[in-house]
C-alpha cells in the first residue's frame, strides 16, 4: 500500500500565492493554483489514493495466488538504466510481507505532487508486497524537518536532499548512512557525472544519490526582449547597454526577489567566477581567501555598478522568486537569473529562452554554476534488501527523468531523457559543455557560513556599499572557518 501525507504548511502556502498578483499568477503559476485547488478540496489527493489503494489490494491478491510476483533475480527494476546484475538484493534475502518503507519529498506545487505519486505508482506496482509512505512538504517547512529528522534519529528511511555542503554538514555529525558499497555493487559510477558524484562524496564515504541538475542563468521573454529593441547581452558593456535601454522605457533589465535572499548567492557566484575565476572562487569558498582581497572587491564593484544602473526591479524586497518572475511578461523587466520556469500555457512558454551568464574577462572561461539535488539515506535507517530496492529505483534513468519533467529539470543520470522543450534542450547544452563550475554558493561552502551571507549580500544591494559588505563576509569568514583550527 502506498500512503501520501502532506503537511499543513503545502495548504497554507498555497493561499498566500493566490493572494498576490492574482490575474498575473493566474497565467503564470498555474501549477501553484492548482496545488491551492487540490489541496483545498483534497480531490484529487483522495482520487490518487483510491487508485493506489484499488491497484494495490488487486496486485497483492495477484502475488498471493501466483508465483513469480517478484522480477526474476537479476532483472533490472528500469530496463535499460541500471546494469542488470546485483539490481536485487543479494541471493538468500527476501522481502518481508507489508514490509514499511517511508521516503521524504519537497513538493513544489499540485503538477510536481502528481509526477511524484506517478512514480511511485511505478514502484508500487513492482512490489506491492511492500507499504511506502509518501512525506510531502512544500516550503522552508521541508529544511526543518530534515534537521528534525536526522538529529532526532527517527523519520523517512530516505529522503530528497541538497548535494555538497548541506550533505557534508550532517554526514560530519555521523547522521548520514555510507551507501558507498550500493554504489559500488550496482556499478552507479558509470550513470553519474563527476559533479554529481562529488556532491555526495565526501571523505572517501559515498551517502546518496544524485536526482537533478540545475543549470542557473538568464531566463527571458523573447518577444518582449525584440519588442525593446534589447540583444540578449553576452559581455558586460552590452549588459550596460541593455540597463540603459529597459531604463528608458520605464523598466529594469532584471527582475528579482529580494524576499527570496538566497538567490542572492546565484548573483555572487557568476560575478566572482567571471571576474576572477573557478580556482579562485573555490578557494573563497573553502574559507582560504580573505573577502577584503582585491579579486572580491573587484567582483562587488561590478555588482554595484549594474545597483547603480538601476538594473534590478524596483523595490525588490516586496517580491519573492515566485512573484518576480511575472515581471517578465509585461516588459517590467526583461531577464531573471534563475534556474527553471513554471510550466506555462504552450505558446508563452515557447516564448522564452535561456543564455549562459555575461562574459566579464574574456580570458576566463563561462563557468557554471548548477546545483546538485540528492536523496540521501539518514544514519538511523535500517540498511535491508527492501530499501535496496527503493534506492536503486531511485537511481534508474526511468524515474529521474519522470521526477524530473515537470520541471523542467537536468536528470542527473546520464541515461535519462531530459525535456523535449527548446529552452530544455538550451539549458542542457550549456550545463554538459561547460569547463567546469560549482554547485552553488551554499552548497560549496560551509552550511554554518552560507546560512548568514544572504542577510549580507540584501543589505549591499540596498545601501551598495562594497566595502562594508566586504568587512562583514570577512568578519564572518572569521569567526566561522578560524573556529575550526
Amino acid at each position: 500500500m502506498l500512503h501520501l501525507a502532506i503537511d499543513g504548511p503545502v495548504r497554507r502556502a498555497a493561499k498566500l500565492k493566490l493572494s498576490c498578483f492574482f490575474f498575473v499568477v493566474l497565467a503564470t503559476l498555474k501549477p501553484l493554483i492548482a496545488l491551492a485547488g487540490d489541496l483545498a478540496q483534497g480531490k484529487d489527493l483522495q482520487k490518487d489514493q483510491q487508485v493506489i489503494k484499488a491497484e494495490a489490494h488487486i496486485q497483492r491478491e495477484a502475488s498471493l495466488s501466483a508465483e513469480g510476483s517478484l522480477p526474476a533475480e537479476g532483472s533490472s527494476l528500469a530496463e535499460g538504466s541500471l546494469p542488470a546484475e546485483g539490481s536485487l538484493p543479494a541471493e538468500g534475502s527476501s522481502l518481508a510481507e507489508g514490509s514499511n518503507l517511508s521516503i521524504g519529498l519537497y513538493i513544489v506545487n499540485g503538477d510536481h505532487r502528481r509526477a511524484i505519486v506517478e512514480q511511485m505508482k511505478k514502484f508500487r506496482n513492482q512490489y506491492p508486497e511492500l507499504d511506502l509512505d509518501l512525506k510531502l512538504y512544500h516550503g522552508e517547512q521541508y529544511g526543518k524537518k530534515v534537521d528534525q529528522w536526522l538529529k532526532q534519529g527517527e523519520g523517512p528511511d530516505v529522503f530528497y536532499w541538497h548535494g555538497g555542503q548541506q550533505v557534508k554538514y550532517y554526514s560530519d555529525q555521523g547522521l548520514l548512512k555510507d551507501i558507498k558499497s550500493f554504489w559500488q555493487k550496482h556499478n552507479l559510477q558509470e550513470f553519474y557525472s563527476s559533479a554529481g558524484q562529488k556532491a555526495v562524496s565526501f571523505d572517501g564515504q559515498i551517502y546518496g544519490v544524485p536526482i537533478s541538475e540545475q543549470l542557473w542563468g538568464m531566463f527571458y521573454r523573447i518577444s518582449t526582449m525584440q519588442e525593446a529593441g534589447i540583444a540578449v547581452p553576452k559581455n558586460w558593456p552590452q549588459v550596460l547597454q541593455a540597463c540603459a535601454q529597459a531604463k528608458q522605457q520605464g523598466a529594469n533589465l532584471f527582475a528579482f526577489g529580494g524576499q527570496t535572499a538566497w538567490m542572492a548567492h546565484a548573483w555572487f557566484d557568476y560575478f566572482n567566477l567571471r571576474v576572477n575565476g573557478l580556482d579562485y572562487h573555490q578557494r573563497l569558498l573553502d574559507g582560504n581567501l580573505s573577502f577584503l582581497d582585491k579579486g572580491v572587491l573587484a567582483a562587488l564593484e561590478h555588482w554595484k555598478q549594474l545597483l547603480d544602473h538601476d538594473c534590478f526591479s524596483e523595490n525588490f524586497d516586496e517580491f519573492s522568486k515566485d512573484t518576480a518572475f511575472p515581471l517578465l511578461f509585461h516588459s517590467r523587466a526583461f531577464m531573471m537569473l534563475t534556474f527553471s520556469r513554471a510550466r506555462l500555457p504552450e505558446k508563452l512558454d515557447q516564448d522564452f529562452a535561456f543564455a549562459p551568464f555575461p562574459i566579464i574577462d574574456e580570458n576566463i572561461p563561462l563557468y557554471s554554476v548548477a546545483p546538485v539535488e540528492v536523496f540521501i539515506v539518514p544514519a538511523y535507517a535500517k540498511w535491508r534488501p527492501e530499501l535496496e530496492l527503493l534506492m536503486n529505483f531511485l537511481a534508474s534513468a526511468e524515474f529521474q527523468q519522470g521526477f524530473n519533467e515537470v520541471h523542467r529539470l537536468t536528470p542527473a543520470h546520464r541515461l535519462a531523457k531530459t525535456s523535449s522543450d527548446q529552452l530544455s534542450i538550451t539549458q542542457t547544452s550549456y550545463l554538459r559543455s561547460a569547463p567546469g563550475g560549482i554547485q552553488y554558493f551554499d552548497r560549496d561552502t560551509r552550511f554554518d557560513f552560507a546560512r548568514h551571507t544572504p542577510a549580507i549580500f540584501i543589505d549591499f544591494m540596498r545601501d551598495r556599499d562594497v566595502k562594508r559588505c566586504a568587512q562583514r563576509l570577512e568578519k564572518l569568514r572569521l569567526e566561522v572557518f578560524k573556529s575550526e583550527q
